[in-house]
């Protein structure tokens, strides 16, 4: 017969171990109904949640035989029912799934929609992710099969993407972006990116702390690339993740040919997620303007244009997006979306400072183009356009 886990002192504990001892028969440990109970407890008797994950996070460690074979059956139903808890038994969980013996791609997917919910405080998203880590670092250090690599890789990618693919609209308006062959993005969501940030950082320390993290980067770069290629219209949670993953990653990380294919990707998508941010007509300058004056959403509006100007400047990819534009900006008719395009590269222009020949002669080349389209009487009165071109002749 398995050994007993000794009772415990605490009041809210001694309720549920009289009531799950009087439930057992003698032939099985009491503790192995732990986790029946618990999800019979998130479900009727939330006051009684504390009591058994206290119970349960002593029998986890105590390598309770009967508890641990029946907490493996019945994981995927408590990571279900993990919104039903307060934020404090959430945190009272997780040290129980660290002592877990298997985690499967299904445990992982229920675990990547708890921490997407809008509920889930910041500190249980961190505080899950690192225990998560943890372990798998274990597994990789003690040789273990506590999860699969390719179960937890995915894990890992589905939180840097910041939402289910299919959950973004495959039918998007005609915008100065698709006009000019750049890809859709979809701002439906930015409101979120405060959070998604917060994951996404911790989603890279998590990376960068594994042995193998050169693999698991190209990996997901792969993955990345892929997902921006094939999907219609990406949301601005991808693709912001994707680039914060990235300009982390260069440091060391992702080198490899699918991080070089990566980067064109991405430069294409950064392009286009600027131009839409301009469109909002935001102060993008958060340093030079009063932060506090603005709302919630342009703080987000803000904070994504950091990104976007972040991976550019890391990888000067100035020019590769000026070229871009000169050799597209023909296309446009309106001048309401030559605005658009000349007013993101005027911002970018202030905030990279690269003074190369090259900045310099495709500037040249996009002024040529825009009074190509319109007359200068269009011009003279646009206050955008002379601003390009101040910025122009500073390089």
């Amino acid at each position: 017969m398995p050994a007993r886990a000794p009772l415990c002192q605490d009041s809210r504990c001694r309720v549920v171990q009289r009531h799950l001892c009087f439930r057992c028969t003698s032939m099985h440990s009491w503790t192995s109904a732990l986790p029946d109970a618990l999800q019979e407890a998130a479900l009727t008797q939330r006051a009684t949640v504390t009591g058994c994950l206290q119970l349960m996070q002593r029998a986890a460690a105590q390598r309770d035989m009967s508890f641990m074979v029946s907490l493996e059956q019945q994981l995927g139903g408590i990571l279900g029912l993990l919104a039903n808890m307060t934020a404090d038994q959430q945190m009272l969980f997780f040290p129980v799934f660290f002592f877990t013996k298997s985690v499967t791609d299904e445990h992982f997917r229920k675990l990547v929609e708890f921490i997407r919910l809008d509920t889930t405080e910041p500190r249980v998203v961190t505080y899950s992710l690192n225990l998560v880590n943890i372990r798998f670092i274990r597994q990789q250090q003690e040789g273990g099969t506590w999860a699969e690599p390719s179960a937890y890789i995915s894990c890992l990618l589905s939180l840097l993407i910041g939402c289910r693919l299919n959950d973004i609209s495959r039918l998007a308006p005609p915008t100065v972006e698709i006009m000019l062959g750049l890809p859709s993005v979809s701002f439906s969501n930015l409101a979120k990116w405060d959070r998604h940030n917060a994951i996404v950082q911790t989603v890279c320390d998590s990376i960068y702390q594994l042995q193998n993290e050169k693999q698991v980067a190209e990996i997901i770069c792969q993955q990345l690339q892929q997902i921006l290629d094939s999907e219609p219209v990406t949301s601005v949670l991808t693709v912001l993740g994707a680039l914060v993953f990235f300009t982390a990653a260069q440091g060391g990380s992702a080198q490899g040919g699918s991080a070089h294919k990566l980067s064109h990707v991405l430069t294409r998508h950064c392009l286009a997620t600027m131009m839409a941010l301009v469109d909002m007509e935001v102060p993008l300058l958060a340093k030079e303007e009063k932060c506090d004056s603005l709302r919630v959403d342009n703080l987000a509006v803000v904070s994504a244009w950091d990104v976007c100007v972040k991976f550019c400047t890391s990888f000067a990819l100035s020019t590769r997006i000026l070229e871009i534009i000169s050799n597209k900006i023909k296309g446009l008719k309106a001048l309401s979306d030559v605005q658009v395009v000349v007013s993101t590269m005027t911002q970018l222009l202030k905030q990279t400072r690269d003074s190369s020949q090259q900045i310099g002669g495709l500037c040249s080349s996009i002024v040529t183009e825009v009074q190509a389209l319109f007359s200068e009487q269009d011009l003279k009165t646009e206050q955008w356009w002379a601003d390009f071109k101040y910025e122009a002749n500073l390089h």
